[in-house]
């Protein structure tokens, strides 16, 4: 009789972890419920071109009111400029230490006088150029005070990036790691912080992994029109995105939790041990990362894409990731899906939709759609055939 029992036991152990496994290895089938418009990929080779229109490896795009397009390229260590059919006119910059020269491309933004500004970490400093290329200045990164943008706007003559301090990280412990604050605001030779706001426990994440990892990739953030109101979409989406109110003329408070479309999965899996991490280290976006003298494991799945606000629809657009469902490893051709939802101003949901998928084995450092043109034109880095393009498209809303 225990025998029999025992028997009965493994055979639903052995069910169950059949149907478990099967779970984890659905994949959803997503359809594209929003056309796409007016789409061009950037930065082929062709007959007609140079080849010095070929991307090695963009980081950002801006563009102007001409409908030229600025592409920062981390590999040439130029900026690629473009006309609006995606013809190429001329490259800004080069490698170098010299005035408007770059030793390496982080970020790229414009300014309230419609010239580029640049993260060189390679050289320790920001760097203002104009559109056709001339230095404008350089303000020097302190050591002592390390704040890398990952995004970045302009309010009331302030710069407000998106980023925390590179020093104070080095020589934190745990304790500190919810008080982080992602945004902040600084004079415009970046000299003095005036203010910071959106700690990490407004994310209502309670991990050390999560924490680590949402200050290596910060997430995007977008304005309102009338720059009042701050959009905030964290690394890791988990389902939801923060919106901030100006207070007065310094401080921003916590507005709103939106709640937007839930991950087909769970956003991240935490791995307890270092050879359960070294058993999934080849599936997509599994990290190890070092943190105050101990290493933190994980796997995300769910990631934020780029939050952009329309001023003419008055919507906000926000674009996520989400690696396919079930182990699939980098080996095999990891695809990331690419999904956009539409919120009007209260935080309703207008659409929602899926998009593209892209072959991403790890989040960027950068916002995958990283612009988007007064037109409402969105641009996007992609790859085709393993060669990194700036794909141009437009969601028929």
């Amino acid at each position: 009789m225990l025998r029999d029992q025992i028997i009965v036991s493994l055979i639903l152990l052995l069910f169950t972890a059949c149907n478990n496994k099967q779970s984890k290895t659905k994949t959803v089938e997503r359809a594209r419920t929003i056309d796409i418009e007016r789409e061009l990929v950037i930065g082929l080779e062709n007959e007609a071109d140079s080849a010095a229109q070929i991307l090695g490896q963009p980081v950002g795009v801006v563009t102007d009111k001409e409908e030229n397009i600025y592409i920062g390229d981390k590999a040439s260590l130029t900026i690629k400029v473009f006309d609006k059919d995606g013809n190429y006119l001329k490259s800004l910059g080069g490698r170098g230490r010299g005035p408007n020269e770059f030793h390496d491309i982080n970020f790229m933004g414009v300014t309230p006088e419609n010239n580029i500004l640049v993260l060189d970490r390679g050289n320790f400093r920001y760097t203002t150029i104009t559109k056709e290329g001339e230095y404008v200045s350089n303000y020097v990164i302190k050591f002592e005070n390390q704040f890398y943008f990952k995004d970045a706007d302009f309010i009331d003559n302030k710069i407000i990036g998106l980023a925390y301090s590179q020093a104070s990280a080095i020589e934190s412990d745990y304790s500190d790691l919810p008080k982080r604050e992602f945004l902040k605001i600084m004079s415009t030779d970046l000299d003095e912080i005036e203010y910071e706001f959106a700690p990490l426990s407004d994310l209502e994440i309670d991990d050390t992994f999560s924490w680590v990892y949402t200050l290596l990739y910060q997430g995007s953030f977008t304005l309102n029109k009338e720059s009042e109101i701050i959009y905030f979409s964290p690394g890791i989406y988990t389902g939801s995105i923060y919106s901030y109110k100006k207070v007065n003329d310094v401080e921003w408070e916590l507005n709103n939790k939106i709640e937007g479309t839930s991950p087909y999965s769970n956003p991240y899996i935490l791995y307890h041990s270092t050879a359960e991490y070294e058993e999934n280290s080849e599936y997509p976006s599994a990290r190890m990362i070092g943190y105050s003298g101990d290493s933190h494991k994980g796997r995300v799945h769910s990631i934020d894409a780029g939050i952009h606000f329309l001023p003419q629809r008055r919507q906000v657009v926000h674009f996520y990731g989400e690696w396919r469902e079930g182990d699939v490893s980098m080996e095999d051709g990891n695809l990331l899906d690419l999904s956009v939802q539409i919120f009007d101003l209260d935080g309703n949901i207008v659409d929602q939709s899926f998009l593209y998928s892209l072959p991403y084995d790890r989040q960027p450092y950068y916002p995958i759609v990283n612009w988007v043109d007064e037109e409402e034109n969105f641009y996007m880095i992609d790859f085709i055939d393993s060669t990194p393009v700036v794909r141009r498209f437009a969601l028929d809303l």
